[in-house]
């Protein structure tokens, strides 16, 4: 078994289990994540529905049961690990979060927030505004924000 790929049967009994079903986009389920689930201990890897597969330590976050803050941080649009976390590092890579077109498209948005930073951090009229979009932007549901948590803590 190579290191991480999972081998057949694979975790069959969590295909229709609600716990285990995440929103992804194709590109980071099928060209990078495909069925890799790296464990840090391939003999404690649940094997069938009579193993407890919550005992296994993966090394790819589950945002269900995770906080992606503790083993992931922006740098402007680059995603890091963070401290180096194991964890952090092998969910960028089997997601592929470092990929170009995600950096491109999280650079466009980091710009507007710099901008908007700026006017927030001011003592305008508009900066009351510009603080309100911030704690909008960076609540869980928002598009990226983790970067923004990880950017502009001051402002949410």
């Amino acid at each position: 078994m190579t290191k991480g790929k999972l081998t057949r049967p694979g975790y069959y009994w969590l295909a229709y289990d609600f716990s285990n079903l995440y929103f992804s986009c194709q590109i980071c389920n099928q060209s990078f994540k495909k069925n890799y689930f790296p464990v840090t201990d391939e003999t404690k890897r649940a094997r069938s529905h009579n193993d407890d597969h919550l005992q296994e330590d993966c090394l790819i976050l589950d945002p269900g049961r995770e906080n992606p803050n503790d083993h992931l941080y922006f740098e402007q649009e680059v995603i890091k690990a963070k401290n180096g976390s194991a964890k952090g590092m092998e969910t960028i890579k089997r997601t592929g979060l470092d990929r170009k077109k995600l950096e491109d498209n999280r650079l466009e948005y980091w710009k507007i927030l710099d901008t908007l930073a700026k006017v927030a951090r001011g003592r305008s009229l508009a900066a009351t505004e510009a603080k309100a979009h911030f704690k909008k932007l960076g609540q869980l549901q928002s598009i990226y924000s983790l970067m923004v948590r990880s950017n502009f803590p001051d402002l949410v």
